[in-house]
This record gives C-alpha cells, structure tokens and sequence, in this order.
C-alpha cells in the first residue's frame, strides 16, 4: 500500500498514513519517507511500538550512519546503554524523578529553548527521530518552527545582509546562557563548530545563519540559542527531522 501524507499546517508538517516503521525495509517505502521529509520537514507516524534497538535499526534503514556524540554524553551516560538514544525525560537510571540540583536535569532545561538537533556537531545531524515512551496525560507538546518559511518571508534586504555570514554553533554556549557550568573536558568535548550562518545545508567544515535543507535546495533559516556569535564571512548542510527516546541520524 502506497504511503501518503495528511498536512498538517499550512507549509510544513503532516501524518503519515498508518505504517509499521519496525517492519518498513523496502527501499521504495524509505524513498517515500525521505521524500516526505523534504517536502515537510516535520512527519508524525501514530501507533509505533520501539524498542531502543528497534529504533536505531529504522534510523539506519532510513539515512544509514547514526549521530552517537549527543551533547548529553558529555556529563552522564546514557540510561538506555546506546549514545545515539537520547534521554529526554526528568528520571534517572532507576526510575526516580531527578532532585532539582542535578546536573543532568539542569543540563535538560537546555531543551526548551528553540534549536537544530546536532547543529553543534561536524557534520551535522540530518533527521531527529522522537519517540514518546511515555505520553502524559496533560498536554505537553513538542513544538516546531518551518525556518525554510521564516527564510522565505524575509525582505530582499536582509537576506542580502545575512547571506554569506557565519556562526560557531555550541551547545555549550547556549546552556551557559541558562547558568549550566561545564568543566574544562566537557567544554572541549562540546567546542562546536564554525559554519555558514545562513542555512543548514551539508558542509563538513562550518554553518550558515541561513541553510539548504532537504534534496529539494530551499533555504531555512537557523535561528537557535546555539549561536555564540555570527559576523564570520564566507559555506552550507541539510535538515532536520524532529518519555520521550530520540535518535539523531
């Protein structure tokens, strides 16, 4: 059966029509997925039943090379015993809530600032797959952004003055910015990377301000708090797909 996608928003964002991603292999099917993702950057799939394995398997079916050096690896290990799951809850290995003076939920608070998953990372991640272990019985919603609109809706002006420009994207910078004190090895581990400022497209020697994301070439605009400061001139990467398990890929 063919795959088909339900929009969701005006420009990006849409359901999947029901698929079992655990038992998606063929080449046709991933095709449609990619393709789905460059057209709305955003693809919700209801009904999913993963595991940690089953997870990472799919993400190496679908774009091959898996994104394992996570910023969170820096100060603690991974409770699920694979880097390239992240942990995205407030609970530890044994199941009990964080007290608020940990480091590790201190470090998580960095989440509910507006960012590109592995932005900060050389090459950059392309998708980021979120996965909800658990759903609360309250609403707490994940949100997105379609940066490639914000790029679009730009004047002739300022995209003029931005393009060529260049940041270094850190990770670190941007949990400093909330108070978050690294050590020396875990700042050097999360030193980031210089890119064009521009877009997001892939480059393995920087990022742009503004991007090309996705095979299609559209520019999106990577506005995030990872940004430690954007003046550099002249480069470019691709896009990014986003309990609660997420592999970045």
């Amino acid at each position: 059966m063919a795959l088909f996608f339900r929009p969701l928003h005006a420009t990006f964002v849409a359901e999947a029509s029901p698929i079992d991603l655990k038992q998606t292999d063929d080449d046709a099917t991933l095709a449609e997925i990619r393709a789905g993702m460059d057209r709305y950057a955003v693809l919700v799939f209801r009904d999913q039943s993963f595991t940690g394995v089953d997870q990472i398997e799919f993400a190496q079916r679908l774009d091959g090379e898996i994104h394992a050096k996570t910023g969170a690896a820096a100060i603690t290990r991974s409770r699920f015993g694979n880097e390239a799951l992240s942990d995205i809850s407030n609970v530890d290995e044994n199941g009990e809530i964080f007290p608020s003076g940990d480091r590790r939920r201190q470090y998580s608070l960095g989440n509910r600032l507006w960012h590109t998953d592995a932005s900060f990372q050389d090459p950059p991640g392309r998708y980021s797959m979120l996965y909800s272990v658990v759903v609360p019985p309250v609403r707490a919603d994940t949100e997105f952004a379609d940066t490639r609109t914000a790029y679009d809706l730009l004047s002739d002006t300022m995209k003029a003055r931005i393009e060529g420009l260049r940041v270094h994207h850190s990770i670190a910078y941007s949990r400093q910015t909330l108070g978050f004190e690294f050590s020396e090895k875990e700042q050097a581990t999360l030193k980031g990377h210089t890119v064009q400022a521009l877009a997001v497209a892939f480059s393995p020697d920087g990022h742009s301000l503004a991007s090309v994301s996705g095979r299609w070439g559209n520019c999106d605009l990577a506005g995030q708090r990872m940004f430690r400061c954007g003046n550099w001139r002249p480069r470019r990467r691709g896009m990014c797909w986003r309990k609660r398990r997420r592999a970045i890929f």
